[in-house]
């Protein structure tokens, strides 16, 4: 993993001072010593990935954020308002829409699961059944009618 040291020091420092640590008390909380915290910050030592899996929870942010590959501190929060995805024509474009963003704002891959989760849902509660019973599907994986067979009328897709 590619790990820019001058922003993860610049972030664990920062991340560390939010919650009031010094450089000792968040050695012991990683079980490291304190001259490895101090050579973290100041871009001398890079962490291998379990260490960085183990700072991400410890401080409720992504890896992404930590080694500079997203701006946005928590999976809850993005660099934008993505409510566009919703203003889509189907969900097939909302999929589309949501790729584009995670290349454009570099996205961690923990938002782009919740988008495409939170557009699911979004589009799940707008599936329209035909005169027949039918669920009229939407997306690029629905070609012709857009009507189920038979055997498939009344299931939840």
């Amino acid at each position: 993993m590619m790990v820019n040291m001058n922003v993860f020091g610049t972030r664990l420092r920062e991340l560390r001072e939010e919650k009031e640590l010094n450089q000792i008390e968040l050695s012991k909380i990683l079980n490291v010593v304190n001259s490895t915290i101090s050579q973290y910050e100041a871009g001398n030592r890079k962490p291998d990935s379990s260490m960085l899996e183990k700072i991400a929870t410890y401080f409720e942010t992504s890896i992404d954020y930590l080694v500079g590959r997203t701006d946005a501190k928590s999976s809850n929060e993005t660099p934008f308002d993505y409510s566009i995805i919703y203003k889509q024509r189907d969900e097939g474009d909302a999929y589309i829409t949501i790729r584009e963003l995670e290349v454009r704002y570099n996205l961690s891959k923990e938002t782009v699961f919740k988008m495409i989760d939170d557009v699911h849902e979004h589009y799940k509660n707008q599936r329209v059944v035909d005169s027949e019973g039918g669920v009229l599907t939407h997306g690029p994986n629905s070609p012709g009618s857009g009507v189920l067979p038979e055997d498939d009328k009344g299931r939840d897709v």
